[in-house]
């Protein structure tokens, strides 16, 4: 790191040492929920000039502070802030919070000018950005929530989690839905929380606690050794989105709401990923999960919609799923795999991130082979001639954007190239039917789409990059609305 970014930071962690712990607790709780979910902040909390006049999010997001300062600042201030002690200074006043900010925004501006030096650097740090800022500006809405809901409550997933939690996973929703909510009006709440829901039982809330929950004492202890000053400062896991609900001096905070959201849905997934037969049953729930919008989504009789064949006598099987319709096919492979936390926040020798590419690699690869053998004319009821038009997919649980590195994607073809030639394989195979990786958030509404306008159509536009044409102005249904009502509202 350079002089004058470990200068800022020593200012940083100077101010944050002299800042009142509540009170930041509060500035972050006020502003991310005006942020994620429009909420009003307190009116003790000073804000930007006119920030309060803007109605969308991102403006606001402009001319004042993103999220993912705040989530600097939140872990920061837990590891050094005062919490017994009367403090100087609080950042409810917006002249010291605006201080603590620039400081952040001078060792960004600092770690830029030292790892910047070639454009393929440049798409280094735009791929760690936007895993840092996306997500912040994902709509995190009931349908997102009820997508893990699905995917968790499959029957040989919910064991795993109960066994973890001592919750099943409609206890788990229930109360983490409430708790949300409750939190995104509330700041805190004292222990045990006393509520009139007639459900809501002190099991529920005392098991969900104990498992969402870490002290503030706890915190300091586990992690103020963990985060050196490097170039993944911006970038650092906030152990606070593994523990969302803070204990402090038994009083429960959740000073970012949308982590409860984050935890309870993507995030458990990590807290099972080592159990055995754990791979198997997410696989095969993620792919029943992806064969029920497929359900929901198509009326269009023309398209043929193919779960995964078994065929030759060795059981070999193709593809999860195959769409066909008039000569145009998709190749759907459908992989819970996630990019590890390291792959994103680390810039130089990223080992795990390599791993994960390979990863990637394979699944392409296994994907082709299932279009060579369908060319081969070896999976029944596929007949495909000169002029069909295949797709391959990769559709993953949630967005790797790895489509928008132009350098990693000459870096997945060319390996491709590599492992098909050590196959004996035709590599022209992929230049002749491209492939895409998309997250199922998105393939959700492709699928509109192609009930709409027909799986050629779809194919002709997204060949010729043109797909956000043909969703302009197109009116997306809620697919799982039904099922909300009945599954979701029904437990709160």
């Amino acid at each position: 790191m350079t002089e004058n970014a470990q200068k800022y930071y020593n200012s940083f962690i100077e101010r944050i040492c002299q800042v009142g712990f509540i009170d930041t607790l509060q500035v972050i709780w006020g502003y991310v929920r005006n942020l994620q979910f429009n909420k009003e902040i307190p009116s003790d909390i000073e804000t930007p000039p006119k920030y309060n006049i803007y109605k969308d999010p991102n403006a606001r997001r402009a001319i004042g502070i993103g999220e993912w300062e705040f989530d600097i600042i939140l872990l920061y201030s837990i590891l050094y802030s005062p919490k017994e002690t009367t403090p100087r200074y609080s950042l409810k006043k917006f002249g010291c919070l605006r201080l603590v900010v620039n400081d952040i925004r001078q060792i960004r501006d600092e770690i830029d000018k030292s790892i910047i030096p070639s454009k393929e650097d440049i798409f280094k740090e735009f791929f760690r950005l936007m895993h840092r800022q996306f997500q912040w500006q994902e709509n995190i809405n009931i349908f997102y929530t009820y997508r893990f809901y699905k995917i968790f409550s499959h029957p040989l997933l919910d064991s795993f989690i109960k066994q973890k939690t001592n919750l099943n996973v409609k206890e788990l929703y229930q109360t983490g839905l409430m708790l949300a909510g409750y939190f995104n009006n509330k700041f805190y709440s004292r222990i045990p929380m006393k509520t009139e829901v007639t459900w809501f039982t002190e099991r529920m809330f005392s098991s969900f606690v104990n498992f969402f929950s870490i002290t503030t004492d706890d915190f300091v202890k586990n992690y103020k050794n963990k985060f050196k000053f490097d170039d993944s400062f911006l970038y650092n896991f906030n152990p606070l989105r593994s523990f969302p609900l803070l204990i402090h001096n038994n009083l429960l905070y959740c000073p970012i709401p949308t982590y409860l959201l984050w935890k309870m849905t993507n995030g458990i997934y990590y807290d099972i990923v080592n159990e055995k037969g754990f791979d198997n049953a997410i696989g095969k729930s993620f792919e029943d999960y992806c064969g029920l919008v497929f359900e929901k989504s198509f009326t269009r009789k023309q398209i043929k919609i193919l779960s995964e064949i078994t065929f030759n006598k060795r059981g070999k099987k193709s593809s999860d799923w195959i769409f066909i319709e008039d000569k145009t096919f998709l190749f759907i492979e459908c992989k819970v795999k996630r990019l590890r936390l390291d792959s994103i926040i680390r810039f130089n020798n990223n080992i795990d991130f390599e791993n994960d590419i390979e990863k990637m690699i394979g699944f392409l690869f296994q994907t082709y082979k299932s279009v060579q053998d369908a060319l081969n004319k070896k999976i029944q009821n596929i007949n495909i001639d000169d002029l069909s038009q295949i797709y391959v997919v990769i559709l993953t649980l949630e967005d790797w954007h790895l489509d928008l590195n132009p350098f990693l994607d000459k870096k997945i073809q060319n390996a491709l190239h590599t492992k098909f030639e050590e196959k004996g394989l035709d590599y022209k195979i992929i230049e002749k039917y491209p492939y895409i990786i998309r997250s199922i958030s998105l393939f959700e509404r492709d699928c509109q789409v192609i009930d709409k306008f027909g799986l050629p159509e779809f194919y002709r536009n997204l060949k010729s990059n043109t797909l956000n044409d043909l969703k302009e102005n197109f009116i997306y249904k809620d697919i799982f609305s039904d099922d909300i009502n009945a599954e979701l509202f029904e437990i709160i």
